[in-house]
C-alpha cells in the first residue's frame, strides 16, 4: 500500500503551486508594506528637514524654545505622515551650535502582519549649523552722508 501511494504523482503539481502561491503572496504583501513604509519614510523625513531649517534662523533662540518651534512645525505640516496612532516623536538637540532633529513614526502594517511583523519604526533625522547672530542696527552701505533739505514753495495758479 506505502509502495502505491510514494508511486501516485497526480496531486504533486497543485501541492507544490499552494505552497509557492502562499509564499509569493507573502513576498508581493511586503514589497507593498515596505513601499508605504518607504513612502512614510520620506514624508517624514521632508518634514524634520523643514522643522530643522526652520529652527536654525539667525537669532534662533536656546534648545527649549528650539523644541517648541520644532513642536509647532511638525504639528501644522504633518498631513501624510499618520505612523501609529497619527503620531510623530521628535527629539531636538542643540550640541557644538548645530540643530540635530530626529523623527520617530512607525507604519502599521498589513500584509506583514500575516508573518508576525505588526509594525515597521521610521526614523528620520538632519543636522544644520545654526545661522551667525545678527545685530538688529541698521547699516548704510554706500549711503552718502545726509544733507540739509531745502524748502521750496511753489506757487499755485488760481
Amino acid at each position: 500500500m506505502f509502495k502505491s501511494y510514494c508511486k501516485n504523482t497526480e496531486g504533486n503539481v497543485a501541492l507544490v503551486f499552494s505552497v509557492s502561491v502562499l509564499a509569493m503572496r507573502v513576498c508581493v504583501g511586503a514589497a507593498v508594506d515596505f513601499n508605504a513604509a518607504t513612502s512614510q519614510k520620506q514624508n517624514l523625513q521632508d518634514i524634520v528637514d523643514s522643522a530643522t531649517l526652520a529652527a536654525t534662523k539667525p537669532n534662533s533662540p536656546k534648545e527649549n524654545q528650539l523644541k517648541g518651534i520644532v513642536k509647532k512645525f511638525v504639528q501644522e505640516h504633518n498631513n501624510g505622515n499618520k505612523g501609529k496612532d497619527g503620531k510623530i516623536s521628535f527629539e531636538v538637540k542643540l550640541i557644538d551650535d548645530n540643530v540635530h532633529v530626529t523623527g520617530t513614526s512607525a507604519y502599521n502594517t498589513f500584509f506583514m502582519g500575516i508573518v508576525g511583523r505588526e509594525e515597521l519604526q521610521i526614523v528620520a533625522q538632519q543636522r544644520v549649523a545654526r545661522l551667525p547672530m545678527i545685530s538688529s542696527t541698521m547699516v548704510r552701505i554706500g549711503a552718502k552722508a545726509p544733507t540739509r533739505s531745502k524748502t521750496v514753495q511753489v506757487a499755485r495758479p488760481n
